[in-house]
């Protein structure tokens, strides 16, 4: 246990004190004011016991800190943004909240060197920072509109609930990452470098969806479908409300995006109509690759009749255009599928029957699709091999 009068002695008796690190330790009092030590560069704070007394930590007269990490439930930063206190900050780490709200309303004003940032709960946010290698929004759940204009940014990430409009200009980000539930952004624009690792999306869809969820998948995917190397992965557990009426649709021509998606059914009993889910996926998305796992033996088991049905001869649903607006199996022109790196395509039929004992998620029990639409359009060549 720690005591306001002992950190006040060390401060006294240590003036030239450089980096303090406190891991899991109990405070005695509420506030700890970090002007005991003037010359602080690096201040660390992780966990606490929960009979810690300590619920703020001031900052305020710190001008040459650089490095400030802060992980403590139940605990406030306070700082004042209109000091020097916050100008030589290069790395910040927050799992806490702030006495300012509107602190990272302008990560150049109040922090003009930061190179690295951490943060969770923000409200709004806006980065347009030269220096600014690394951003990662964590927990951000009453976030609405993200905007990053970050020249030099390598790293993005963000996990949140609520999130309705992102911009992200960074030309030479190499890393993206982004994870929500099932609500989809309206509005997002992507200037990423076209040697981009990986733009990756999360989404966990835990409750009803209908066919406007699907309307806005399939127009949040045309934002996305353009750039390459683009996973979306669902995690699927209980979809009771699941429809999908194409005549809301409105499907149109179809494109091939490329989008991998990456579909994981956590409880097979708890979707209750895998056809509608089927559907409303492959109209949404027109995936280039589709890798699924889990309780899947219903879904399948529809992908599979679907793919496996001979388009008839005298079918008139798709003579007069270049795509098919009514069966969309009618605009896979050809595909490819493994079952644990095992070709099935001979034995397409046969491949539900893997699922049949497994109502659950099983992991590494895993098919991959690899499909090629029959459209003229293909707006970027999928150069992905099943693995």
């Amino acid at each position: 246990m720690l005591g306001d009068e002992a950190l006040s002695n060390l401060g006294i008796c240590c003036p030239n004190i450089e980096h303090l690190e406190f891991d899991d330790c109990a405070f005695w009092f509420e506030t700890l004011e970090l002007s005991k030590f003037p010359k602080l560069k690096k201040a660390s704070f992780n966990g606490g016991p929960q009979h810690s007394r300590l619920r703020n930590v001031n900052n305020t007269g710190t001008n040459q800190l650089e490095s400030f990490h802060l992980c403590i439930f139940n605990t406030e930063w306070v700082i004042n943004p209109d000091n020097t206190c916050s100008s030589n900050i290069k790395n910040l780490e927050l799992y806490c909240s702030v006495n300012v709200p509107s602190l990272f309303e302008d990560l150049t004003t109040t922090f003009p060197l930061i190179e690295k940032a951490s943060i969770n709960g923000l409200d709004r946010m806006k980065a347009s920072n030269y220096h600014l290698k690394s951003l990662d929004l964590s927990i951000v759940n009453s976030l609405k509109k993200i905007y990053v204009d970050c020249p030099n940014l390598n790293d993005f990430s963000y996990s949140g609930l609520v999130l309705e409009e992102l911009y992200i200009d960074c030309p030479k980000l190499i890393y993206f990452r982004y994870s929500g539930c099932k609500k989809i952004p309206t509005f997002i624009y992507l200037n990423v470098p076209t040697t981009i690792q990986r733009i990756h999306f999360n989404f966990n869809v835990w409750s009803g969806i209908n066919s406007s969820w699907f309307i806005s998948l399939n127009k949040f995917v045309e934002m996305i479908g353009v750039h390459q190397h683009v996973y979306l992965h669902l995690d699927v557990c209980r979809l009771e409300l699941a429809e999908f009426i194409l005549d809301e649709f409105e499907a149109t021509q179809i494109f091939q995006n490329n989008v991998h998606l990456d579909l994981r059914i956590i409880y097979s009993c708890n979707i209750q109509n895998p056809v509608a889910l089927v559907d409303g996926l492959i109209w949404s998305i027109h995936p280039s690759t589709l890798s699924i796992e889990g309780g899947c033996y219903e879904f399948i088991k529809d992908l599979c009749g679907k793919l496996g049905i001979k388009k008839s001869e005298d079918e008139s649903c798709c003579e007069q255009q270049e795509s098919c607006s009514k069966y969309w199996w009618h605009n896979i022109k050809d595909f490819e599928v493994k079952h644990q790196d095992k070709d099935m395509k001979e034995k397409l039929i046969s491949l539900p029957e893997l699922y049949q004992d497994y109502p659950d998620y099983i992991p590494r029990n895993k098919s991959c699709f690899k499909f090629q639409w029959r459209s003229c359009i293909n707006l970027i060549q999928n150069s992905l091999i099943l693995h």
